[in-house]
């Protein structure tokens, strides 16, 4: 073995004593010492141990009001590897995650020992909040412009006084508002994706960071000046939210159109494109027109009756400026069926007639009718026709 001090690589060969390298010189020409990267280091620690305390206060506050808090990731992450080695190979969100397990309290409230327990494991948590009846709180979750936008519109402005918080998004966009649950209602978490964020509704299962975390970005969650949960109490969801986010009755979700058991997802997904491409292929002047509006509509809820698919008909809608109503469409979509006798290949035809744009995966025509295959990962393959 090595004589101690000398590692393999250099043992029987003559090494030169280390000598210790010159400390840099900190100080300026002007005798004013400047910040070391180990003061700015400590500097950030301290911040973030700060902070994790001051988010351990509210948690134990926001548990006495019958919250069932949770305790996030950091932002940073630093630690979290520490405490759970799956949470840091796995989490895409910082500082929004629960890093330890948390199923259970959707159905209970955490304990005053627990609570202190996770902040002790990892000092620089966030808080978060577990929605639904174990808190008796949902989240209306606004991130972006476009998101605000279409909130305003679904709701008709009727939208109470109620706790809202921003979150740290660098472009100050994102709000969360929470709502009390009504007696007797169940709601269900639906996500609607935008360009720039998207609007979420979140229930149980879900769960939100909560101020004062602090964001990815930097910023911090804060309530907003008058808004707080110490200024105003949960207001009940409003009537519109529960009819439009609620599930039906026993608890079960409203039925949805029936799609073929041929169809796979792969197949679907392709559909969906290429009912979107052949949207933006129509002349503008379909959005005009009552019936061409309306069969439109039509063909695009057969390609997919989701409420993704009614967003993206109700944004088409607004080129028809002075006719454009907000929630007509909303109105006309739930009563339009998934046999209604229009779909995709009206869509396709519609578009080549416009602007005579035909799809790359049109294998054949019969007549006036458009045949459209669309290969299955399988090796099988899914039809569209009209």
């Amino acid at each position: 073995m090595p004589p101690p001090g000398l590692s393999k690589r250099s043992a029987g060969r003559e090494v030169e004593p280390r000598t210790q390298r010159p400390r840099m010189n900190t100080t300026s020409t002007s005798g004013n010492a400047s910040s070391t990267p180990t003061d700015a280091a400590g500097d950030y620690h301290r911040q973030r141990l700060a902070d994790g305390a001051t988010c351990l206060a509210k948690a134990l506050d926001y548990l006495r009001r019958g919250w069932s808090v949770l305790s996030l990731c950091p932002p940073d992450h630093c630690g979290v590897g520490l405490v759970s080695r799956r949470h840091g190979k796995t989490c895409k969100s910082p500082g929004k995650r629960p890093w330890h397990t948390w199923k259970e309290f959707e159905e209970r409230l955490p304990t005053v020992a627990e609570v202190l327990d996770w902040w002790r494991q990892l000092p620089t948590s966030n808080v978060g909040l577990a929605l639904g009846p174990v808190s008796g709180a949902v989240r209306v979750d606004v991130e972006g412009l476009a998101a605000r936008q279409q909130l305003e519109e679904i709701s008709g402005g009727d939208l109470p006084v109620t706790p809202e918080f921003r979150s740290g998004r660098a472009d100050g966009t994102g709000r969360g508002i929470l709502w009390q649950i009504p007696p007797g209602v169940v709601f269900r978490t639906t996500p609607i994706a935008f360009q720039d964020g998207e609007l979420r509704f979140q229930a149980k299962g879900a769960q939100t960071a909560l101020p004062p975390s602090r964001h990815k970005d930097g910023g911090l969650y804060e309530w907003l000046p008058g808004r707080s949960p110490d200024d105003v109490p949960l207001a009940p969801a409003p009537d519109w939210a529960v009819r439009r986010w609620s599930v039906g009755a026993e608890g079960q979700r409203r039925p949805r159109p029936k799609v073929s058991s041929t169809r796979t997802e792969a197949a679907a997904s392709r559909v969906v494109v290429l009912a979107l491409t052949a949207l933006s292929h129509l002349n503008p002047e379909r959005s005009t027109a009552y019936d061409p509006w309306l069969r439109t509509g039509m063909a695009l809820h057969a390609v997919d009756p989701s409420e993704g698919m009614l967003i993206i008909w109700d944004q088409w809608s607004k080129q028809a400026e002075g006719k454009y109503q907000p929630g007509d469409c909303e109105a006309k979509w739930a009563t339009f069926s998934a046999d209604g006798g229009l779909g995709l290949g009206d869509l396709l035809r519609w578009a080549r007639l416009d602007s005579d744009w035909v799809p790359a995966r049109i294998v054949r025509q019969r007549g006036g009718r458009i045949v459209v295959r669309v290969p299955c990962r399988q090796g099988t393959a899914g039809g569209a026709s009209a």
